[in-house]
């Protein structure tokens, strides 16, 4: 099933100024792509919002114009305000379906109460990963199974299953995680012992 987002084109004149439009529950925005330019456009923030939370930012959508006109797009950047679902500003990348695109899909662990139960920590140096690929094919994250793995060992980019359509660009030697021995919570602290003052 398309996912779909409208969006309403924005002229650039005082009643669509960005703050403005904010106060009137839309995100302001560009859409661009290869060969076609700018064009300046307006979202309803709710609309964005439903959108992320059901499909994420890297899934290929269909944004769809008041005219009837609809174009294959990806998210390029979302800038946020201090809450994390105030947005600021969204741009759009108008893509081919022929040519391949590159993308940060972020990475989605699973496994960590076997990691726990086993006495390890996860500690993760990236949360996401650069793929290239054809936009339908983008996947929504990438999966990383850490069930297996002990204190001591690591997970590499290159150790990331990928789907057959999807080139990881990230070097494979990068590390994601690492699994590191937990600090035990009941550490004794250790009292000096008194001087005994001798007596006079």
């Amino acid at each position: 099933m398309a996912i779909t987002l409208k969006l309403e084109e924005r002229l650039n004149d005082a009643s669509n100024k960005a703050n403005k439009l904010r106060r009137e529950g839309y995100v302001p925005g560009v859409i661009y792509g290869k060969g076609i330019g700018s064009r300046s456009i307006k979202v309803k923030a709710s609309d964005l919002r439903t959108l992320l939370s059901a499909h994420g930012k890297t899934s290929l959508i269909t944004a769809t114009f008041e005219n009837g006109e609809s174009v294959p797009a990806l998210i390029k950047e979302i800038q946020y305000g201090i809450l994390k679902d105030e947005y600021l500003s969204i741009d759009l990348h108008q893509v081919s379906m022929n040519e391949k695109v590159r993308s940060e899909v972020p990475i989605r662990v699973i496994g960590r109460e076997s990691v726990e139960r086993a006495g390890g920590v996860v500690a993760q140096q990236i949360n996401s990963v650069e793929i290239e690929c054809l936009p339908q094919d983008t996947p929504q994250y990438i999966e990383a199974d850490i069930s297996n793995l002990i204190p001591g060992q690591a997970l590499t980019a290159g150790d990331l299953k990928l789907p057959e359509s999807v080139t990881l660009l990230t070097e494979p030697e990068q590390i994601v995680l690492s699994i590191i021995v937990a600090k035990s919570e009941t550490a004794e602290s250790e009292t000096p012992e008194e001087e005994n003052t001798p007596e006079e």
